[in-house]
């Protein structure tokens, strides 16, 4: 179709630690099967541990350091080392490239903070630090194949403040890290656009070019924005206009990669499901639309999140009422996307 960069169909997928961190690495095959017959080549792990009131809460990989510091564990932490492993060693055999998220700021946190407190910023980026350099030394060799870059877990969001400078702040310490590493990495980053602030174009626009100016990215980053229609706050016409204006920054800016996330979900009851107040898979008519928007202006599309909304295997016993529209999404998607298959890249 004329005027797309890319195929209107998703090739990467989100999955949040606490559907898989029981895993083993035959329950990590089933699911990428699914992801294959989908078509998806890209894989975001969205953190990796969660942090916050100062300590650790969760970590998800083998830990030398953070694990056995018992003075930085809350009184609720958990780990569970082996699930990055599997994760990685089944994404290596199903071609699957994994964008490994960094530790999570938990709670409220993230919401309340990052704006006014400095040293507590510091803090969490020593988090992100210390987390980024066990994963990498753990796994990167044995796993380079499927090891794609690491994602950037706090989520940015559309305003009409300068908050911007704070994030710039953040990243500019956390990328320092990552160059440390390996600097061909790429770190992805997928922002969303606010019901609280509405922001207009021009606003989005100007927020992303000083944000851009202010962080020192790498050739090759990701930005990745939320098209964030799943919580339906916003026209069509919104959202297209808003990926425009970030696009335009991106483009001009130069460094950047620019893919579309599209939620494929949408907040609505699920009668019978004793979920109401859940997150409940998308209508597939809403979601090709969608996709056919945001093919206008990115170059790759991802999508938050076929692991748990368009999932064939949710467990029919906690979900029925998700499973089977699970199930029902699956199969449409697929056939949908096969349309697409001789379409030249």
């Amino acid at each position: 179709m004329k005027g797309l960069r890319c195929k209107p169909v998703v090739t990467g997928d989100f999955m949040q630690p606490e559907m898989c961190e029981k895993w083993q690495k035959a329950d990590f095959d089933k699911h990428f099967d699914v992801l294959n017959e989908a078509g998806i080549d890209t894989f975001v792990l969205q953190w990796t541990g969660e942090v916050e009131r100062g300590g650790i809460k969760t970590i998800h990989h083998k830990s030398e350091g953070l694990a056995k510091d018992t003075a930085l564990h809350l009184p609720e932490y958990e780990e569970y080392p082996d699930m990055l492993g599997n994760l990685l060693a089944s994404a290596k055999d199903h071609k699957i490239g994994v964008f490994v998220g960094l530790p999570m700021i938990a709670g409220q946190e993230w919401w309340d903070r990052f704006f006014v407190d400095e040293k507590w910023q510091d803090t969490y980026c020593d988090f992100t630090a210390r987390f980024a350099r066990e994963i990498y030394n753990t796994y990167y060799e044995e796993y380079k194949e499927a090891f794609a870059g690491f994602y950037w877990t706090q989520e940015m969001y559309t305003h009409n403040d300068n908050w911007e400078e704070d994030w710039a702040r953040m990243l500019n310490k956390d990328i320092e890290v990552l160059n440390e590493l390996n600097p061909d990495l790429p770190m992805l980053m997928s922002p969303f656009f606010s019901a609280a602030y509405r922001s207009t174009p021009e606003r989005i626009e100007a927020q992303y070019r000083n944000m851009l100016r202010l962080t020192n990215f790498r050739k090759g980053d990701i930005m990745c924005p939320q098209d964030s229609y799943g919580a339906f706050d916003f026209s069509i016409r919104y959202v297209e206009e808003g990926l425009a204006a970030i696009a335009r920054a991106v483009e001009e800016d130069g460094r950047l990669r620019f893919w579309v996330n599209c939620e494929n979900f949408g907040n609505e009851s699920m009668r019978g499901d004793n979920h109401a107040n859940d997150l409940a898979p998308g209508d597939i008519s809403r979601f090709v639309a969608q996709l056919h928007i945001a093919a206008a202006y990115a170059e790759k599309m991802i999508t938050f999140s076929y692991s748990h909304h368009y999932n064939p295997n949710v467990p029919s016993d906690r979900h029925p009422a998700r499973a089977e529209r699970g199930r029902l999404n699956h199969k449409a998607y697929v056939q949908y996307a096969a349309r697409f298959a001789c379409w030249d890249d």
